[in-house]
C-alpha cells in the first residue's frame, strides 16, 4: 500500500489522438504495476512512503522514509525530479531530468538504498465525467462528506467535521470497488499535533482512480476506472477511545504507548543540553548524535501495555498492532531530528531547548 502526501496540484488539459486527456506521472513499482499522480496543471508535486514492492526482501525500507516526485512544465517538455527522505531528515536528489510525455527515466540511483530500479515518467490519462460513489460512516462523531470532481481521475475532496468534544488523532478512509479491492488512507496528525480539533473541520483528498484501474489504451494513453465507494471506517481520539473498525485503533493505540515512552528518553537528553557548559555548537551535535543513537526497539513493558490497552480484541489485532510500537518510537526521534534542522537560529540554544522540551511535555500530555 502506499501512503501518497499531495503536495500541490493546478488544473489543465490536453489532446491526444482527439481524446481529452490530462496528464500523469507514472511511476512504476514492477512490471505489473505502476502509480500514477494525476498533474492537474503546470506543475505537479507528490511524496509517498516506500512500497515492499520496491525492495529487495519485500520488507517496508529502512533507509528512506519518503520518495518525492516533481513535474515542472518547460514549455512542450517537464523537468521530472525524483529525490528520497532520508530517516534523518536529509532530502537526497536521485534524477532530474528534462523529458517530453511518453519518455521515461530509469532511476538506477534506488539501489544505493536497497530499492529496485523504477521508471518514471509523464503519460496522457483519458478524463472521463465523474459520478458520485457510494459513501459510508461508520462513525457517528465525525460528519463525513465527498466533493465530485468534474472528471477522473482528478482526486475527491474529503471534509470531516469533528462533532465531538475530544480531539481526533487519526481517522481510516477505505476505498473499495478498484483494484486492489480495499485501498486505505490513514490520516493521523504528527509530532504530538492532533488532526482535528474538538468542533473543528479537515479536508483531505483521495484518489478517484486506484493504481492498478489504468488500463493503458494507446502508445502513451490510460484509461481510468473510477472508485465507487468510499468509507469512513475509522475514527481514533487523543485518548485512545475509537468508532467504527478496531484494527486501525489498535494501530495508533500501539504508536502512542511508543512515542510516549521514547519521549521519557528523549527528555533526559534535552535537559543535560539545558544544564551542559559546552558552547552552543557542541550542545546541538551533543543533542543530535544521542538522540541518533536512540533505537526504536520494542521493549516487553511496551507490548504489555499494549495488551492491557486493547484488552477485548482478538489476538490477531494486539500482535499485528504490536509492531507499531516502533513506528511510534521512531516517529519521537524523526520529529526531533527535524526540529533540530529547522531551528530557529535567532533564539539562543538554551531558549529553543527551553522550547523543544515543551513541546515534548505536552506531546505526552495530550495522548492518554
Amino acid at each position: 500500500m502506499l501512503v501518497l502526501l499531495v503536495l500541490s496540484a493546478i488544473s489543465a488539459g490536453a489532446q491526444d489522438n482527439g481524446r481529452a486527456s490530462r496528464l500523469a506521472i507514472r511511476f512504476q513499482l514492477r512490471d505489473d504495476l505502476a502509480s500514477f499522480v494525476p498533474i492537474e496543471g503546470s506543475r505537479g508535486a507528490v511524496g509517498f512512503t516506500v512500497s515492499p514492492l520496491q525492495t529487495k526482501d519485500h520488507q517496508y525500507s529502512r533507509l528512506i522514509s519518503m520518495i518525492n516526485l516533481s513535474a515542472d512544465r518547460r514549455g512542450d517538455a517537464w523537468q521530472l525530479e525524483v529525490s528520497v527522505t532520508l530517516p534523518s531528515e536529509e532530502k537526497v536528489m536521485l534524477v532530474s531530468q528534462l523529458v517530453k510525455v511518453g519518455e521515461s527515466i530509469k532511476v538506477e540511483k534506488f539501489t544505493d538504498y536497497e530499492l529496485l530500479p523504477s521508471e518514471v515518467g509523464i503519460v496522457h490519462i483519458e478524463a472521463l465525467p465523474a459520478s458520485a460513489p457510494e459513501v459510508v460512516n461508520k462513525t457517528t462523531s465525525i460528519g463525513f462528506e465527498i466533493t465530485n470532481p468534474k472528471l477522473i481521475p482528478s482526486f475527491y475532496r474529503l471534509t470531516f467535521a469533528n462533532n465531538s468534544r475530544k480531539n481526533v488523532y487519526g481517522m481510516l478512509v477505505v476505498s473499495t470497488g478498484g483494484i486492489p479491492e480495499r485501498s486505505e488512507a490513514w490520516l493521523k496528525g504528527y509530532c504530538g499535533q492532533t488532526l482535528i480539533e474538538a468542533g473543528g473541520k479537515y479536508q483531505s483528498h483521495d484518489p478517484s482512480v486506484s493504481d492498478g484501474d489504468y488500463k493503458r489504451i494507446g502508445e502513451n494513453l490510460y484509461r481510468p476506472t473510477q472508485i465507487n465507494r468510499l468509507e469512513l471506517a475509522t475514527v481514533v481520539l487523543t485518548d485512545g477511545s475509537y468508532e467504527g473498525e478496531s484494527r486501525y485503533a489498535a494501530i495508533l493505540n500501539a504508536e502512542i504507548i511508543g512515542a510516549r515512552n521514547q519521549i521519557t528518553r528523549v527528555l533526559p537528553l534535552v535537559e543535560r543540553a539545558l544544564d551542559s557548559n559546552s558552547s552552543e555548537a557542541e550542545v546541538i551535535n551533543t543533542l543530535r548524535e544521542s538522540i541518533n543513537n536512540l533505537d526504536a526497539e520494542i521493549q516487553p513493558g511496551d507490548a504489555e501495555e499494549l495488551r492491557k490497552r486493547l484488552d477485548g480484541l482478538s489476538e490477531k489485532t494486539i500482535t499485528d498492532a504490536g509492531r507499531s510500537i516502533g513506528w511510534g518510537r521512531s516517529e519521537v526521534k524523526t520529529c526531533v531530528k527535524r526540529d533540530l534542522i529547522d531551528r530557529n537560529t535567532t533564539l539562543s540554544v538554551h531558549d529553543w531547548l527551553l522550547q523543544e522540551e515543551e513541546k515534548l511535555k505536552m506531546w505526552s500530555s495530550r495522548f492518554n
